[in-house]
């Protein structure tokens, strides 16, 4: 074996191991959960919330909103080698579960927690959303609209969770009259309110629980504006009671605020 290969063979293996030690460094400090600090906050969350007053009257209810909008940065879009008009760019939604639930756990600890009816507590009441008119798991939905002229690159959509309020996502098909693509977040495990508030409790405060989505497209513009155009973010979530008394009565009405996205030319 000449000297030559010898060393090409050393460096190759040289590099394996620091990218395989790099590996596992960011798996560490992924795993690694850190105090959140103030600046660490995106989600700004607005609940009212109240609790029954008689039997004749549901057990608790509550709505709000939440801006997610310092969550999703502008997108930048590279200009796709070979081409003079095509560009490319992802949008990406990062969120800390701590901070995505921080309102609606101050809302629990509140008044969703101390609140009885019948005799039961409302804590206790089991989580169901709404799926063909039917009860089912629960859930909230975030819908990415493209305008118009924008592909959106289905098969590379990626999105990911390392947290234990999120049992799993998935993500529609493109809905080509709104081109569009919605993800869809199924919360806990069928748990109670109770059981799912331990699961935020458990991660509250802490960084190292992101939800994140990444949808790639492209676009084609033969315009000198930096602006491609603009994606619209909007999301939502409606939990509802199940049993005999007021079953199927919406408990929870929660709407997250369109959030503009610009998409912008990279500039060279």
């Amino acid at each position: 074996m000449s000297i030559a290969t010898t060393i090409k063979r050393c460096v190759a293996l040289l590099s394996t191991v620091a990218l395989t030690a790099a590996a596992f460094a960011g798996i560490a400090t992924t795993a690694q959960a850190d105090e959140m600090q103030p600046s660490d906050y995106k989600v700004v969350s607005n609940y009212s919330y109240k609790a029954g007053t008689s039997i004749f009257t549901p057990p608790f209810t509550a709505s709000g909103t939440v801006d997610l909008s310092g969550t999703i940065e502008p997108s930048q879009a590279q200009q796709v080698e070979g081409s003079s008009d095509t560009y490319a760019g992802v949008v990406t939604g990062t969120v800390e579960a701590a901070d995505l639930f921080a309102g609606a756990y101050k809302m629990y600890t509140e008044s969703m927690q101390k609140g009885v009816w019948g005799g039961a507590p409302v804590e206790n009441l089991v989580m169901y959303s709404k799926a063909n008119n039917k009860l089912d798991f629960p859930y909230f939905t975030y819908t990415l609209k493209f305008p118009t002229g924008f592909k959106i690159n289905a098969d590379a959509i990626t999105f990911s969770e390392n947290t234990d309020t999120i049992s799993k996502i998935s993500k529609s098909d493109i809905d080509t009259a709104n081109n569009s693509v919605t993800f869809t977040f199924y919360l806990g495990n069928w748990n109670d309110y109770k059981g799912f508030f331990a699961l935020v409790a458990k991660e509250a405060g802490q960084t190292g629980h992101r939800i994140t989505v990444n949808v790639p497209y492209t676009v084609s513009s033969d315009s000198a504006s930096q602006s491609l155009g603009t994606v619209i973010g909007s999301g939502s979530c409606s939990l509802y009671k199940g049993g005999n008394w007021y079953n199927g009565a919406e408990i929870i009405s929660v709407t997250a605020s369109d959030v503009s996205i610009d998409v912008l030319k990279v500039q060279e």
